[in-house]
């Protein structure tokens, strides 16, 4: 009976200590998601008591390896982006991993780029003594610069005009909307306030309107008409603010705070009409995150622990900061929450912004701010 005893005693002392180790090591992974000081705390169970898995994927890997911005599904086969060393457009076959030029000799540094729906179009912004927006088709090979004085452009969602912010010389500023080229162009709203976000409203000719994310500045979200009439407030009250319909038009993913000038930011949702306003517990924002095809599943990027004393989203847009991600989904329909790999198997630290799906919805793609490349997470 001693013998025995002292074996069962050996066996429970060895399993406690086992059960101490992973315990110390899971809670100190650097890499590891801590809600802690980012998370914003919610009544909403859903997403609270949900246990977390892992969902096994294939390694991330990098699928286009020199710098560019812009990184879009061109078709099922193809990737198109801007090469910001090249000054080029190109596209990427998925199948041989081989590149080619699709328009070349851009008038400047790619900086950022907007595309149509239809994909035959691009908004970039080039970088030559000076910014300025222009108009990128690809069936003509044309390049067309638009008017200096306009700002934060976006394609309706039919992709046969472009709204935009535009200042005139007094500094008056107002949206506006316009044929892609800059002609026939109509001002819809009158602005307060400058440095004003457009996105269309998905499934409509609407567009909706937000004051860039500040952290030190309450959110107005907006949305008017195609005609200028029928403005209307969706949110108000959230310091840094930043939006992301969903491909069907009846939710918007919010990424603010309560606060003025802190690092507790988080994700919500609400429903077309600016109701229903729901956290999810998830610390982290709208440029790292993606809707599924479908609009029922969430993909994104977590920040790994984050200083308090940062502004957020300021100190990140400012580069005055970089993240180490891990990659999670949530399915909304469940309110169950997912890693898409262990954090051992993320390899090199990825600071994702920019995420968006494969036209099938099998990879997920993402830029990195660390390196200046894009790479692909298969689902």
């Amino acid at each position: 009976m001693k013998t025995f005893f002292y074996i069962s005693l050996s066996l429970f002392i060895l399993t406690l200590i086992f059960f101490g180790v992973y315990h110390f090591a899971y809670r100190n992974n650097p890499l590891d998601p801590k809600t802690g000081t980012s998370a914003v705390p919610t009544t909403d169970t859903d997403f609270v008591n949900k246990p977390a898995s892992v969902t096994p994927v294939s390694k991330i890997e990098a699928i286009i390896k020199e710098k560019n911005i812009g990184a879009t599904a061109l078709s099922e086969k193809e990737l198109a982006y801007f090469s910001t060393e090249g000054r080029s457009l190109k596209k990427l076959s998925l199948e041989n991993q081989e590149s080619s030029i699709l328009i070349d000799r851009l008038p400047g540094t790619p900086v950022e780029a907007i595309w149509a729906n239809n994909r035959n179009q691009s908004l970039v912004l080039l970088e030559n003594n000076g910014l300025r927006w222009h108009l990128l088709t690809l069936s003509s090979g044309s390049i067309l610069p638009l008017k200096e004085n306009l700002k934060y452009p976006s394609f309706s969602h039919l992709g046969d005009k472009i709204f935009y912010q535009y200042t005139t010389t007094s500094g008056t500023a107002s949206i506006n909307i316009s044929n892609p080229d800059g002609s026939d162009w109509k001002e819809l709203v009158a602005l307060t306030t400058k440095n004003v976000f457009t996105s269309p409203v998905p499934k409509s000719s609407d567009v909706s309107f937000w004051n860039r994310p500040n952290g030190l500045e309450k959110s107005l979200f907006q949305a008017t008409s195609f005609s200028g009439s029928n403005t209307r407030t969706l949110l108000s009250d959230r310091f840094g603010g930043d939006y992301l319909w969903s491909p069907d038009g009846e939710k918007v993913l919010v990424s603010s705070t309560q606060e003025k000038g802190t690092s507790k930011i988080t994700l919500a949702t609400i429903n077309k009409n600016g109701g229903e306003f729901r956290s999810l517990v998830i610390p982290t924002i709208v440029s790292k995150a993606a809707w599924s095809l479908d609009g029922k599943i969430l993909y994104y990027a977590l920040p790994g622990s984050l200083p308090d004393n940062v502004v957020l989203p300021n100190d990140y847009f400012s580069k005055k900061l970089l993240t180490a991600d891990t990659f999670w989904k949530l399915d909304f329909e469940t309110g169950k929450r997912e890693r898409l790999m262990e954090g051992s198997e993320i390899g090199i630290e990825f600071d994702s912004t920019d995420l968006f799906l494969s036209m099938k919805g099998d990879a997920l793609y993402f830029l990195n701010r660390r390196d200046g490349k894009t790479y692909q997470i298969s689902l």
